[in-house]
């Protein structure tokens, strides 16, 4: 019996010792998929903040290398890596860790998520045939609300292939009420509406988008550009009741107001309603002349009077519309010398200062807010000035970031300096207690030892001198030990020299990358500056223009009143009189 018991137990043991592995691994596991969660929220919140540097660092260390820890959220900060890359314009590097990320990646939905990232740099290359293919291969297999994002990418490349037939079959496939689907008729609406001169079919391309914009901000936005475009469509098509029935609800606080004011009093001009539409009008007013539709409809309202035949008023209005123009045009010359004299960054700094907002140029009140903002917005709202000025403000932060890490460095080698001459003074007054004369005299004391052991009888003389030995021995660890303390107390000031040293060298190379960035964005604010003086010029001649149209009609007005004044003094013919009494 003993014999059948022992084999069991030994096989027992074993499973033990298996299970305990198995468990310890899996608790390591769960460890390390922890520690990745936690990461992944932190970097998380930070690029949903847009420092997308903080992000960059919190995962730099852990995700650059080639090691692959199989859990959800390691390759979940591989995409944030990735993401954050991208934002903070360091592609080459975001690639390579992508191409790693394909490698090693098991689950398909990173693969999915890695293979989209793909389609949208080569989208944003114009490589639009490779868009497609791209974003086709990573929706095999995805489920039907994630792929949303794909076949929006696919339409706009198919539109930029001039493929609008394919563009609408894509959108087809999207899940309902998806914003990414409403986005996507909304460029196909638009697409229609400058190559077919019929515009049914682009008016039910926005139509689809219009119902597909949910009551989110972004929705809200979309909105109305949808109905913007729409009514302006119809008020081409000079449909002005239908252009009204689309305008009437762009939402009043949006950026698309003031076009939709503006439109929807041309409409009402259109069907002869100027008093109407001066009303509509002069609801514009309050916002920059550099949104659209504004700066028209000073001159629409002078415009609407004169068909009111109310010259007076319409005279006042052209004064108006004149002084307008001309305060516009003082304050662009004050920008562009400004932007001349400091660089445009100084002037893109200032806009968040003064309007207390980190979006500050996603604020739709900065429509009607100071002048120097408005321009700021303006620039900013230009496709080919927005990017290359999130790059020279991302520069700026990092460039803060130096600066905050020098200053850092700074209080960390005054506090080192101040621990250094605090352990200075202790080791002083440590070295002043003690005393080499104590030693000594132990010295002594144990040599006085020694002479009475010489002279003790044979029978005490191998006791003392066995204790003499230890004693000895104790004497001489004693003496080192002192010795060593001694040494270290003298040198304990200098305990501190290399921590001093590293912090120094820190200090050398911040300073570098100091100078060398700050020459950077330097260069940068130049070229970008010009830009800005280039755009705003060519707003300043917009206004020009008007300016000039205004004048012109304001001097024909003043002309047909001078004709109608004359022709009220000239004397009646007798023969009208009396003709005109013979048919009373």
């Amino acid at each position: 019996m003993k014999g059948d018991v022992t084999p069991t137990m030994h096989r027992m043991s074993v499973l033990l010792l298996i299970l305990n592995a198995l468990c310890m691994l899996a608790s390591a596991v769960r460890a390390q998929e922890a520690a990745d969660e936690l990461l992944h929220r932190e970097a998380l919140f930070h690029y949903y903040t847009n420092d997308f540097l903080q992000s960059l660092v919190l995962l730099e260390n852990e995700h650059l290398g080639s090691n692959h820890v199989d859990n959800q959220y390691h390759n979940l900060n591989h995409i944030l890596a990735i993401e954050s890359g991208l934002e903070f314009g360091m592609r080459r590097n975001a690639e390579s860790l992508l191409e790693h990320l394909q490698f090693t990646a098991r689950e398909p939905e990173v693969k999915q998520q890695a293979q989209m990232i793909k389609g949208r740099l080569a989208y944003r290359d114009g490589e639009w045939g490779e868009a497609v293919e791209l974003f086709a291969g990573a929706m095999k297999g995805m489920a039907r609300d994630r792929k949303d994002e794909a076949l929006y990418y696919m339409a706009n490349s198919y539109l930029q292939l001039r493929r609008p037939q394919e563009a609408a079959k894509v959108l087809g496939e999207a899940s309902q009420g998806s914003l990414w689907a409403a986005h996507g008729y909304y460029n196909l609406g638009v697409n229609y509406a400058a190559d077919d001169p019929d515009s049914s079919r682009a008016l039910v391309a926005l139509r689809v988008a219009a119902a597909m914009a949910d009551d989110s901000y972004e929705g809200r936005e979309l909105s109305d550009r949808v109905l913007l475009a729409a009514g302006h469509i119809a008020l081409l098509d000079k449909d002005y009741n239908k252009a009204l029935s689309f305008l009437k609800n762009v939402h009043a606080s949006g950026p698309g107001a003031p076009a939709a004011i503006y439109d929807y009093g041309m409409a009402f001009a259109g069907l002869g309603r100027y008093r109407t539409a001066i009303q509509s009008w002069h609801r514009a007013k309050k916002f920059a002349l550099t949104s659209s539709g504004v700066a028209e409809t000073f001159q629409a309202i002078a415009y609407g009077y004169e068909q009111e035949k109310l010259r007076a008023t319409a005279i006042d209005a052209y004064l108006e519309a004149i002084a307008v123009y001309e305060k516009e045009k003082r304050q662009v010359d004050e920008v562009v010398t400004e932007i001349n004299a400091k660089g445009v960054l100084d002037l893109l700094l200032q806009a968040p200062l003064q309007n207390g907002e980190v979006e500050w140029y996603l604020a739709t009140d900065l429509l009607t807010n100071t002048p120097k903002i408005a321009f700021v917005h303006y620039l900013m709202d230009k496709p080919d000035f927005f990017p290359f000025a999130k790059e020279l403000l991302q520069m700026h932060g990092l460039l803060q970031s130096l600066q905050n890490g020098a200053q850092r460095m700074e209080i960390f080698s005054a506090a080192l300096e101040r621990r250094a001459r605090q352990a200075k003074q202790g080791a002083a007054g440590a070295l002043a207690k003690m005393r080499p004369q104590q030693l000594n005299q132990l010295v002594s004391e144990r040599n006085a030892l020694a002479k009475s052991a010489a002279q003790a009888s044979d029978d005490q003389k191998a006791l003392q001198l066995l204790a003499l030995r230890e004693l000895d021995e104790k004497l001489n660890q004693l003496k080192d030990n002192f010795v060593s303390v001694q040494g270290g107390l003298r040198q304990g000031g200098d305990l501190y020299k290399t921590q001093l040293r590293k912090v120094e060298t820190l200090q050398k190379e911040f300073s570098a990358m100091h100078r060398e960035l700050a020459g950077k964005i330097n260069d940068y604010d130049k070229k970008l500056s010009q830009l800005a003086v280039k755009l705003l010029q060519q707003h300043w001649r917009e206004i020009d223009g008007y300016h000039v149209r205004s004048q012109l009609a304001l001097v024909n007005l003043y002309d047909d009143l001078a004709v109608a004044e004359l022709r009220k003094k000239q004397p009646v013919a007798p023969d009208a009189a009396t003709a005109g009494e013979g048919v009373l």
